[in-house]
């Protein structure tokens, strides 16, 4: 890029705001003249609640730079070169369609895996989309007893079902006939395969983003290449029917990385103002090649590392980058330029 006088970042999903605070800090710190160039973050948050809180995280950031916050539209003053704007806004769309040129780097993490998901199952009559169902039972046949309505009242179940047609949402995400079936479809009845429309959207535009604007931008999630039964539900850390308690519960799917990479991939040409999708990796190798491991060593060494703080480190590490913790489990794609048109990212070569 040149090393430009501004920049700004952007982050999907934010939560608390605890990664884009990481990222100023360790930037402003220790790479000082990049620093001075972020101009702009922009956080992609519809809640209200964890605005705030993410707005609290940033304000408690001690770094030698300051903050001015507005909403959506609401353009912040100009302030002096060591301000960082900060807007947010509810969708990545609304973000991307503003007239700003700044070289933009995004960051995904942990966002794509709470999309919805569309869930179709390989059948003896072709492919069929899996559907909700409501199912009416008497309180005498319920297992849960502590759970029955009084009055001997029906009560309503929430249930998966297969739909017996083929659904305008199997035609259009899997390509199938009238019939369900479709072109080298090699799998086997029984064989279930999910798609995350938002998803793929979502890469879609911020690749779009990086082809404007120049920049880079890292999807981090749970996943793999390809498909899976994998929607299921959370609830207190414990794994729970994902019908169980709607609303109340934490609902996520694998990602599927090799969808995401086909869908930047196939809009991109062989030229190198295109963005390409890089990837996936696994995280502990992402980590590795990006000098994790030498400089989580340098500060366990450094004289001011208490044991304490030195055993942190270290055990966060291995959480991160070890394959039967972390490590494997999570994978990162990158969305890019080709270097000179030819080379990867760093850590995607």
């Amino acid at each position: 890029l040149n090393k430009p006088s501004s920049i700004r970042f952007v982050e999907v999903g934010p939560g608390r705001g605890t990664l884009m605070c990481d990222i100023l800090r360790c930037i402003l710190t220790f790479i000082p003249e990049c620093g001075a160039a972020i101009k702009e973050v922009h956080l992609i948050e519809a809640s209200r609640a964890m605005r705030e809180e993410q707005q609290r995280s940033l304000e408690n950031l001690n770094v030698d730079a300051s903050f001015q916050f507005g909403e959506d539209d609401a353009a912040a003053p100009a302030g002096d070169p060591n301000t960082i704007r900060v807007k947010w806004h509810d969708m990545f769309a609304s973000m991307a369609l503003e007239q700003n040129e700044l070289p933009t780097f995004v960051v995904c993490q942990e966002f794509l895996d709470a999309l919805p998901v569309h869930v179709f199952q390989k059948t003896e009559a072709g492919w069929r989309e899996r559907l909700v169902d409501v199912a009416v039972k008497d309180d005498d046949d319920d297992e849960d007893e502590s759970e029955n309505p009084k009055d001997g009242q029906l009560k309503t179940r929430l249930r998966v079902t297969v739909a017996p047609e083929v659904t305008p949402a199997c035609k259009t995400l899997l390509n199938v006939d009238e019939t369900g079936s479709m072109e080298n479809d090699v799998a086997n009845v029984g064989d279930v395969c999910e798609v995350c429309p938002e998803g793929i959207f979502l890469v879609q535009d911020i690749a779009k983003l990086v082809e404007r604007n120049s920049g880079a931008a890292l999807v981090i999630d749970y996943g793999q290449e390809g498909s899976s039964d994998s929607l299921r539900a959370f609830s207190r850390h414990k794994q729970v029917n994902f019908l169980s308690q709607p609303g109340e519960v934490d609902v996520t799917a694998d990602v599927d990385f090799g969808a995401l990479k086909h869908a930047v991939n196939s809009k991109a040409e062989s030229h190198s103002d295109n963005a390409f999708a890089f990837g996936p990796i696994a995280q502990g190798q992402f980590l590795a090649s990006m000098g994790a491991l030498e400089r989580v060593t340098a500060l366990i060494e450094d004289d001011e590392t208490s044991e304490e703080q030195a055993q942190v480190l270290y055990d966060s590490l291995e959480r991160l980058v070890l394959p039967q913790h972390m490590g494997e489990r999570y994978k990162v794609l990158a969305i890019a330029r080709k270097k000179e048109g030819i080379f990867a990212p760093p850590g995607f070569e």
